[in-house]
C-alpha cells in the first residue's frame, strides 16, 4: 500500500459494500478520497458523508484510474466497485428514492456527480 496524505476526490461514483455483504453502508459512494494515512471518506446520497479508518488500501487496476477500491477496515472489508447501470440496476437500484433509470453507465455517473443532495435535507 502507498502512504498518502491526502488524494484528489477519484472523480467518480461507486456501488459501496461490505465484501460479504454483512457489513452494511450507503451504496452510493461519490469522489472518494483519501484524507489521512489511514482514512478515507466519500460523499453520498445524505447530509453527512461517510468515512472508514483503514489499515489496508487495493487499488484495482491501477491508483491512477481504479475500477475497484478494497478497503480493510476494523468492521470487515468494504469494497468500492465503480457504478456502472449493470450494477446500478441489479444492487443498487432499489435502494434509491424513487428507483430513477438510467439510459447509461455515462448518464448515471452524470446524475450522481452533478446532483446536490444536501438540497433535499
Amino acid at each position: 500500500m502507498k502512504k498518502k496524505t491526502l488524494l484528489n476526490p477519484i472523480e467518480g461514483v461507486y456501488y459501496s459494500h461490505g465484501k460479504d455483504y454483512s457489513l452494511t453502508v450507503n451504496p452510493i459512494a461519490i469522489r472518494p478520497r483519501i484524507r489521512s494515512e489511514n482514512r478515507i471518506e466519500w460523499d453520498d446520497t445524505t447530509m453527512r458523508g461517510t468515512y472508514f479508518t483503514f489499515s489496508q488500501i487495493d487499488y484495482l487496476p491501477s491508483e491512477e484510474n481504479p475500477t475497484k477500491i478494497i478497503l480493510k477496515t476494523p468492521n470487515g472489508v468494504i469494497v468500492l466497485e465503480k457504478l456502472t447501470k449493470e450494477v446500478y440496476d441489479e444492487h443498487v437500484r432499489s435502494r434509491v428514492a424513487y428507483n430513477p433509470d438510467f439510459p447509461s453507465t455515462e448518464a448515471l455517473q452524470q446524475y450522481f456527480l452533478t446532483t446536490n443532495f444536501q438540497a433535499y435535507y
